[in-house]
């Protein structure tokens, strides 16, 4: 999943993502990505404890 930073939102993105950073543990990854201008603008989700289509099944 990935969120991003929408005109007129700043604020409630940048609140979520970094809840999103903050709360990341186990389960998943939060991993900021920045803009050229060195502002995060993307936040990409990732859980850890998928299992990956290219894994052989049980």
């Amino acid at each position: 999943m990935v969120l991003f930073r929408r005109p007129g939102h700043e604020d409630e993105f940048d609140r979520i993502a970094a809840e999103a950073v903050e709360r990341a543990g186990d389960d998943y990854e939060a991993i900021p990505l920045a803009n050229d201008e060195a502002e995060c603008d993307r936040v990409f989700i990732a859980p850890l404890n998928e299992r990956r289509s290219f894994e052989a099944s049980d």
